[in-house]
């Protein structure tokens, strides 16, 4: 006998809240909670299991992935799985996080009837005794990588002087602390055209951003805001270098990538007057 291999989220709101479901086939309403979860099927990657379950569960479709644990966490079947060919699953977990739009997707289904939105001491309080060790695990490992940011999508309600997002620029406006503070995009280098990155490569992406709220600046939240924003692009998207390009006299710009990891490779001229390129290496 084996254990079977399976996925598992802590599904994150805004608030760093994290989603805890109902089963349907529990009548108590004080006990049955639980974290989305679900089988990988034969030749399926983790990644695309996660995706198909949080849709067939909760029918969840527009997440960000922003974590994973690096092995998985076995647990026993205890007694409603004893014709089951296996001992009990193996748990991948995977740190998802949604904004207002994944938010109102999210619904009641054949295998859970309600939900609500807790914190880890709740889940730890609450889940299964058998698996309380899983969990306790999972957000072990996870709950360091919860963001301090909350990247949203820029939709035509948001904008004011900036162009809405399209294939090639994807804007953002960043939340730190339940609050807007600036914008940050990402785009295709290759594609943008214009005298732009020319004959660059499709793994490769540009990043621009900039804090609007004066408060916020000087306290290292810009060091941080890029470091988070690398990691929601690398989870999400297929990318081997980061490429930004500060004026040379953004001295404070400069250092503020160099902090998070980026190299100078040159000084460059661009529609916009001379730069100096900077990159990233994943």
């Amino acid at each position: 006998l084996d254990y079977r291999p399976n996925v598992a989220a802590f599904v994150l709101n805004r608030k760093n809240e994290i989603l805890f479901c109902h089963r349907r086939d529990v009548t108590s309403n004080q006990e049955g909670f639980q974290v989305p979860q679900g089988g990988i099927e034969n030749g399926e990657f983790p990644i695309d299991a996660l995706r198909r379950e949080l849709g067939e569960e909760i029918c969840l479709v527009d997440f960000r992935i922003i974590g994973n644990m690096n092995n998985g966490v076995r647990y026993r079947w205890h007694g409603q799985n004893v014709e089951s060919p296996y001992l009990g699953q193996e748990q991948v977990y995977f740190l998802v996080q949604v904004d207002k739009t994944g938010e109102s997707q999210i619904k009641a289904t054949k295998d859970f009837d309600s939900y609500k939105w807790v914190d880890g001491k709740t889940i730890l309080n609450e889940v299964i005794e058998f698996k309380k060790f899983v969990y306790e695990a999972a957000l072990a490992e996870l709950e360091p990588k919860f963001p301090e940011f909350f990247f949203k999508p820029l939709e035509e309600s948001d904008m004011r002087f900036v162009r809405t997002s399209s294939d090639i620029v994807k804007q953002f406006i960043v939340y730190y602390q339940n609050k807007p503070i600036g914008y940050i995009q990402f785009y295709w280098a290759g594609k943008v055209g214009d005298g732009w990155w020319e004959g660059y490569s499709d793994t490769i992406v540009g990043i621009d951003q900039y804090i609007g709220d004066g408060s916020f600046i000087e306290k290292g939240i810009g060091t941080k805001m890029i470091k988070e924003f690398i990691n929601l692009i690398e989870k999400n998207h297929k990318v081997d270098k980061i490429i930004t390009d500060p004026a040379p006299t953004n001295l404070r710009a400069i250092r503020c990538y160099e902090k998070v990891g980026f190299n100078r490779a040159g000084e460059v001229d661009t529609p916009d007057g001379k730069a100096i390129l900077m990159e990233y290496d994943l």
